[in-house]
């Protein structure tokens, strides 16, 4: 081994040590579990071996196409599951709205009865109910949720006699009030 040239490599059965010269680097590749040698001729410890052997890398930054595939994948499925429970659950929610408005019209109507000595065929007008549905005047009376052209009372529920249930208009076979 010639201390003049800048690489040099001392061998023996066990391992190989290259020595870079003029560098700070010293590389060493081990053929078998026995150890490297050091440039002096001692063991390296494996705390020593490890930084020897660590390889300097620019750090990866951002994800590989199959790991994005992968998360678009998983998104996919679950909106395949979640977008139909969530039609469900809104059309129920639109149901159970109309039928609660059905039951407030129903007793509207027979407080409005009540109060005005009318008997069980009297069929209120929209301006009847109105007071007692909206706090006066200036409020606005229920529509059924389930259709967005239907934009006002009257195109939305039929009132109906005080003895009779009043009635959907928009969906009348699934929104109706059960005595």
């Amino acid at each position: 081994m010639t201390s003049s040239s800048p690489v040099s490599v001392q061998e023996t059965g066990r391992s190989t040590t290259v020595i870079l010269r003029g560098q700070f680097l010293l590389l060493a590749i081990r053929r078998s579990l026995g150890g490297v040698l050091a440039p002096q001729g001692s063991r390296l410890t494996d705390r020593e071996w490890s930084t020897v052997m660590k390889i300097r890398l620019r750090p990866r930054s951002g994800f590989t196409l199959v790991e994005i595939m992968i998360v678009v994948a998983i998104i996919g499925l679950l909106a395949v599951i979640a977008i139909p429970n969530f039609m469900k659950s809104r059309e129920t929610t639109q149901v159970k709205t109309c039928i609660n408005n059905l039951r407030q019209i129903d007793g509207v109507k027979q407080q409005w009865a009540l109060e005005n000595k009318q008997t069980g065929d009297a069929i209120p007008d929209e301006t009847d109910l109105q007071p007692y549905l909206v706090r006066g005047t200036s409020g606005r009376m229920p529509t059924c949720p389930s259709s967005a052209a239907a934009t006002n009372f009257s195109t939305s529920y039929t009132i109906n006699a005080v003895t009779n249930p009043p009635a959907c208009r928009i969906v009348p076979a699934t929104h109706v009030l059960v005595p």
